[in-house]
């Protein structure tokens, strides 16, 4: 039964990496950066998506700390680490395609003219 459960998320993961990776590709293409390193970046982007999709998922299931057999002890789960490392990567790879620039367009935009995202900081 749990197998069943972890297969019906890892093809979600694998949906909505699909629907990200073409929205990010459609983007590109509308503002003209069809060129190879761009392509090539928005797949690096989905990939690590999928990864730290992943990720969120083992911490959701076993929780920030995990039981160390060795150590005989509740330990930093490591799939944190990971998916903080990961989202640093993302980030900069959004920021890197123009991607954080839009946003904040949009977001001063929807403001009227002022503010900022604190999320696109």
């Amino acid at each position: 039964m749990k197998g069943d459960c972890v297969m019906d998320l890892s093809e979600n993961i694998e949906a909505a990496a699909a629907e990200l990776e073409q929205t990010l590709l459609d983007d590109l293409t509308a503002r003209g950066l069809v060129q190879p390193i761009y392509v090539r970046k928005a797949k690096e982007y989905a990939n690590f998506w999928r990864q730290k999709a992943a990720l969120d998922l083992d911490v959701e299931e076993r929780g920030v700390m995990v039981w160390d057999e060795k150590r005989k002890a509740l330990v930093d789960n490591p799939a944190v680490g990971k998916a903080v490392q990961i989202a640093n990567m993302m980030q900069a790879i959004f920021r890197d395609l123009g991607f954080k620039n839009i946003a904040i367009s949009a977001a001063t935009s929807a403001d009227n003219g002022g503010g900022s995202d604190d999320l696109l900081d």
